[in-house]
Parts: C-alpha cells; sequence; structure tokens
C-alpha cells in the first residue's frame, strides 16, 4: 500500500511540474471530494464537493456541494437521486461576486456497469432540472468511461487503473448540443476505504452560458465506508 501511494505521490507531482510550465495556456484546477456511505448492501448514500479555477489552482471561479441517494440492485445497474447547490462567479478574482450562475438542482442518474475482458465500461445517463433565481432549464447528459487495469493481478487490493471518458452535454432547446467533456488520468485504490485520481480534463462549450474554462487538471479523493 505505501508503495503505491508513494507512486501516485510521484505521478500527482509530475502533473503538477508538467501543469506549472501550462499556467500561460491558462490551464485550471478541477478538485473533488467524494464520501459515500453504504446503508445496505443495496442502498448508500453519498456527499460531494468540487472546487474548480481558471488558473493553476488560483482565478477560482466555481464550486458545488451536492448529495443523494444511490440503489443498486444489482452489480450491473446504480440509480441515483440527488440535489445540489452550483455557484459560477466572475473571472479575475477568487469567488469574485456578482455571481454568474446561482443555481439549484435536482437530477436523476442511471449508471450500467458491464465488462469487455479486462476493461470495464461505465455508462451513465443523468436528468437534470436546473433552478436559477429567474430561469429554469433542463439538461441531459451522457458518458461513457473507460477503466483499463495496470495490475497484472486482476485480484489486486489496491489496484492501478488508466481512465478515458466522454462527456455530452444536451438541453430541450435550439441548439440542443451545448458541452462536450473529455477527460483521461489515473485512479489508484490506497485501500478498502480510500480511492485517489488524478488527471487531464478537456471542455468544450458550444456556447458558453454559465461557466468557463477549457483545460484542467482534476483531482479526486473519494472515501467510502
Amino acid at each position: 500500500m505505501r508503495k503505491g501511494y508513494i507512486i501516485w505521490l510521484f505521478c500527482m507531482v509530475g502533473f503538477l511540474l508538467i501543469s506549472s510550465k501550462s499556467c500561460a495556456q491558462r490551464l485550471g484546477s478541477w478538485n473533488i471530494i467524494t464520501l459515500k456511505y453504504n446503508c445496505t448492501p443495496k442502498l448508500g448514500l453519498f456527499l460531494e464537493g468540487q472546487v474548480r479555477s481558471l488558473e493553476f489552482f488560483n482565478n477560482f471561479y466555481y464550486h458545488e456541494v451536492k448529495g443523494g441517494l444511490m440503489y443498486s440492485p444489482n452489480e450491473f445497474i446504480t440509480g441515483t437521486f440527488a440535489v445540489g447547490d452550483y455557484d459560477t462567479y466572475m473571472e479575475r478574482g477568487n469567488f469574485s461576486n456578482p455571481k454568474m450562475n446561482d443555481e439549484f438542482r435536482l437530477w436523476e442518474q442511471i449508471q450500467l456497469n458491464s465488462k469487455l475482458g479486462r476493461v470495464k465500461l461505465e455508462q451513465r445517463i443523468r436528468v437534470e432540472q436546473r433552478f436559477a433565481p429567474d430561469s429554469y432549464r433542463n439538461r441531459y447528459r451522457y458518458r461513457v468511461m473507460f477503466y483499463f487495469p495496470l495490475n497484472k493481478n486482476m485480484e489486486s487490493r489496491h489496484p492501478w487503473l488508466l481512465y478515458i471518458a466522454d462527456e455530452l452535454f444536451f438541453t430541450n432547446i435550439a441548439s440542443y448540443f451545448q458541452r462536450n467533456r473529455f477527460s483521461c488520468g489515473l485512479q489508484y485504490k490506497l485501500n478498502d476505504h480510500i480511492t485517489l485520481s488524478t488527471g487531464y480534463l478537456r471542455q468544450f462549450d458550444y456556447k458558453i452560458d454559465d461557466e468557463n474554462g477549457q483545460d484542467f487538471l482534476q483531482s479526486q479523493i473519494q472515501y467510502q465506508w
């Protein structure tokens, strides 16, 4: 476990060194903390917080907090219902007012899990109801994600995974397509409770209306019990 943690730290430092040379290209940071609690083998709760910046750990412009209920009748499907608060601020500062967007959201999600040999395939469909002070919008999201194991032993208690994902965003009004989000990176399971991830995220907006930024260093810590 200690060896794997040291390797993950080296990977993280490598990303930081590469990113420090890329600040001029406006590489931002995308930071996530996720908590999951299994009430029963099928029923669980989650809480997640995110903070994002347009420059490398500077010019923070966005934060969100969300939580909800997860139900998994089997290992192949998980349904989720969640609520959350999502806030976007002006550029050129750290959470500088006035806010560009202030939303409360409800969303429902279905996640389908399958395997292609050693590769794990995850498909996610999410429907969002987005409430702003003076507007209401719907949004539909589809994400496909592949996990490629790097350990020779598939039963390893501390697996290394390479992940690649792409997510499409749509609305129910013209021009319908809104955003594409691509990400790739490394994931390491430190122990039975903690999973660490770090990688690169690229976001393309067809029409920016509530969020800015394109390139991010993404880091996530997940704790599950």
